[in-house]
């Protein structure tokens, strides 16, 4: 009987859907699954990783893509996700989010990679704006609608260049999704947390 209740909440649990595809979600094996890029301009900026938050501090701001923090992730072609994170940022400037094919050959450092000719992006770009600096958990429904070519990687891209100022991020969960609305660019919805 008890092998029995096991089995039925395992099953329960995958068709919910709950599994985070997100491998490193607390960061405990930054170097391993975590890429932190920054172009020459970024070079005083080192990441802290400490209790599972990603911390940065910048003097100033520049395009998005010259400094990004990026995962590896399997998504797969029409399926619905929801990526979910935490974020405190004290500045001014925005935050892009994107999902989209990364390089061949993932490492975590990138070293011989070659680069696509054009990004694509599947089915999720959005640019955060931070209001007030306190913490706010950030939701985006995205249906991928491209194909990873061979060969390549999605990831997920945190595009953190054109933020003047503190950046910390935690809590990161991406899961498939059941149902999400088909919206260009997927949807984000922001909602605040008391600061823990």
């Amino acid at each position: 009987m008890n092998k029995l209740i096991v089995l039925f909440l395992l099953l329960s649990f995958s068709l919910l859907g709950g599994s985070n595809l997100i491998k490193d979600d607390k960061m405990k094996k930054f170097e391993k699954y975590w890429y932190f890029g920054k172009k020459t301009e970024f070079k005083y900026v080192t990441p802290e990783i400490r209790k599972g938050e990603f911390k940065i501090s910048t003097k100033h701001s520049s395009e998005p893509t010259y400094m990004a923090l990026r995962t590896a992730v399997k998504i797969k072609y029409k399926q619905s996700y929801k990526l979910t994170f935490e974020a405190k940022m004290e500045g001014e400037g925005q935050m892009q989010l994107r999902a989209q094919v990364g390089y061949d050959n993932y490492d975590g450092k990138r070293s011989k990679a070659k680069r696509l000719n054009n990004t694509i992006i599947q089915g999720l770009g959005k640019i955060y704006k931070p209001e007030d600096g306190e913490w706010k958990k950030i939701t985006c429904h995205f249906t991928v609608d491209k194909e990873t070519p061979r060969a390549y990687i999605s990831e997920i891209v945190y595009r953190l260049g054109a933020f003047e100022g503190d950046i910390t991020l935690r809590n990161f969960d991406l899961v498939l999704a059941k149902d999400e609305k088909k919206e260009k660019n997927g949807s984000m919805q922001v909602s605040n947390l008391s600061d823990k």
